[in-house]
């Protein structure tokens, strides 16, 4: 990579999939990744790009738990308010709450991250989403996904994902960062 780089590559080119080579690292979640995040960034790595899924590195990095390339990606100059492009236009702090990763709300938190800010869809801050995922499947979505005849597969795969997520992820210590945050927050 560094010797393609050297002689020209640009690390901005997309794959198939609408992601650079910088989202594609952050996504494999390698023990290499910081490494090459590093020589990318180096390269000139567009880092307010976002994918297909409307995340940039530093969103895809949130919901990954993936501290080390965030702070990376901060320091680079990565904008940690900065909203997805589609669905409810979420922040890397929405995404970090709604994984249930408590370091790094605390990393984006520590940043500058804003959590007083809304998703677009639902009106929700970081708090109301963490406290949302933490309950698992929400029985309004299903109920919706039925009504409009969605596949029961595709049913069956939120309902598995919203349980995964809650069981996996840290929402009671995201909840407690975030009321924490909070108070100091809003006393500025």
């Amino acid at each position: 990579m560094r010797f393609l780089l050297s002689h020209g590559a640009d690390p901005n080119v997309e794959v198939d999939d609408g992601y650079t080579c910088l989202l594609s690292v952050i996504e494999s979640e390698q023990v290499v990744s910081k490494a090459i995040v590093d020589a990318l960034i180096g390269a000139g790595a567009d880092l307010q790009y976002s994918g297909i899924n409307g995340w940039t590195p530093l969103h895809m990095a949130a919901a990954r738990g993936s501290t080390q390339i965030a702070e990376v990606l901060v320091k680079a100059g990565a904008d940690v308010n900065r909203r997805k492009e589609i669905d409810g236009e979420e922040t890397p702090l929405m995404e970090a709450a709604f994984a249930g990763q408590p370091a790094m709300v605390e990393l984006l938190l520590s940043h500058g991250a804003d959590p007083s800010l809304r998703d677009t869809m639902e009106g929700r801050t970081p708090l109301a989403i963490a406290r949302d995922a933490s309950k698992g499947p929400d029985p309004e979505v299903v109920r919706v996904f039925k009504e409009q005849q969605m596949d029961d597969d595709f049913i069956d795969m939120y309902v598995e994902n919203a349980k995964k997520m809650a069981e996996q992820g840290n929402h009671q210590e995201v909840i407690r960062i975030l009321k924490k945050y909070g108070r100091k927050w809003f006393r500025r």
